[in-house]
């Protein structure tokens, strides 16, 4: 029968984990999530059978759990660590409060009887407190606050689990009904510290992802504000241009109708020298959009002595956004400007804009110095200060490129880097 009682708390642990876990974090949606479940399932059969509380099973048990976490769900490292230790110190407390409830209850002389039924009643509690969680945690919250600050609530909570799970031990062994109250009232108010602190916690990191939102979105605001005045200039010299050339065709064929051939000739003579028909523009691709945001960058980049190149080829109009436009290609000027400034020598950068069958691939190349830094997921991270300020050009690039069922692909060879972005229609 307690094997059987085992194979029931195992199952319950498993099934509390995974809603947690859902709760919290969006889900991967691995093929092989049933197995890597089965695996957690039979980890938590040995926690069982060999004792559950133990500090020893604590730590299998938080770095199970992760393991756990990272293959089959979504979120930053930070957030996922901090989630698995709140989860295990919320386990602990309450089963060993219940532990005290039944030493006050039945002599703390027996509770090595009633054991199982604690480790029962916590699964339960546990559940219930899932539900709980479930009305408080925000899944979209990415938990990524100033840098160090996450450690501070895991840490917390460990050095916690280890003060609580001591006193218990001393409460086993003293046999003491007072000691048995102090320890389960310290407990509480222990609890209740970190749940403040992670509660904290919580609270930064949502300010934070705000911060980070209304950076972002002041950015691409002044991204498209930039080309929309590019546009406006690009059609009032538009309508300025139709209005004298509209004046020029009368004066042709006025000259046509006298037969004044010679003032003819000179007239257009004069018209193909004049600045009228010159463009400083580099770009004259006919889409007004994609050649206002190359014309405004590259201006800027041959001010900093960067060569530009290009190989354009679109259509007047397509099918794509063009706010999303507007910041894939505007971010990534602006970081290959930004990178290619750095470079002592060849500074360059070269852009490949195609459409083909309602498919649009953008592709920008530039020298940059060498120095780049991923964080521990393998992603591009600022090397600007303050960087909970910063940064955010490559995930605007990569969350409007998802808008369009979007691939985003980086390289980087021999102090070259390349950006493609490919769009569907």
């Amino acid at each position: 029968m307690s094997f059987m009682v085992q194979i029931f708390t195992s199952l319950m642990s498993t099934y509390i984990i995974r809603d947690y876990l859902h709760i919290i974090f969006a889900s991967k949606r691995k093929i092989y999530s049933l197995g890597v479940w089965g695996v957690y399932f039979v980890i938590n059969i040995f926690f069982e059978r060999n004792n559950n509380i133990t500090l020893t099973n604590l730590g299998i048990g938080c770095v199970s759990v992760l393991f756990v976490s990272i293959i089959l769900f979504e979120g930053s490292f930070q957030k996922k660590i901090v989630a698995v230790v709140f989860y295990h110190f919320v386990w602990i407390v309450v089963e060993l409060l219940l532990g005290y409830i039944i030493m006050a209850t039945i002599g703390s002389a027996n509770y090595d009887d009633y054991e199982m039924l604690c480790l029962v009643l916590s699964k339960i509690v546990m559940m219930a407190n899932i539900r709980l969680f479930s009305i408080f945690i925000d899944k979209k919250c990415k938990g990524n606050i100033f840098t160090g600050f996450w450690f501070v609530p895991t840490v917390v909570s460990l050095f916690s689990c280890i003060m609580i799970y001591t006193w218990f031990l001393q409460v086993v062994e003293s046999a003491r009904d007072d000691v048995v109250l102090h320890s389960a009232f310290s407990s509480v108010l222990i609890l209740l510290l970190n749940l403040l602190i992670y509660y904290a916690y919580g609270e930064l990191s949502r300010k934070m992802d705000i911060q980070r939102e209304a950076t972002l979105y002041e950015q691409q605001v002044a991204l498209y504000e930039s080309q929309m005045e590019e546009r406006e200039v690009a059609l009032l010299e538009m309508q300025k241009k139709k209005h004298d050339m509209k004046n020029h065709i009368i004066y042709v064929r006025e000259l046509v109708n006298k037969k004044d051939y010679l003032r003819l000739n000179e007239f257009f003579d004069s018209m193909m020298a004049d600045e009228v028909f010159k463009t400083n523009k580099i770009i004259d691709s006919g889409n007004i959009l994609i050649d206002s945001i190359i014309n405004c960058k590259y201006t800027l980049a041959q001010h900093k002595d960067i060569s530009c190149r290009h190989d354009v080829t679109v259509p007047y109009k397509f099918g794509f956004s063009d706010g999303d436009i507007c910041i894939i290609l505007g971010n990534a000027l602006d970081n290959a400007i930004e990178a290619a400034e750095k470079c002592s020598t060849d500074r360059f950068i070269k852009v490949s804009i195609n459409y083909n069958k309602g498919n649009l691939v953008i592709s920008i190349e530039n020298s940059f110095n060498g120095y780049f830094i991923k964080n521990y997921h393998g992603k591009l991270i600022t090397t600007k200060e303050n960087p909970n300020c910063h940064g955010f050009g490559l995930s605007s690039i990569e969350k409007a490129a998802s808008k369009n069922n979007g691939l985003v692909d980086i390289s980087i060879d021999n102090k070259i880097f390349k950006i493609t972005v490919l769009l569907y229609s």
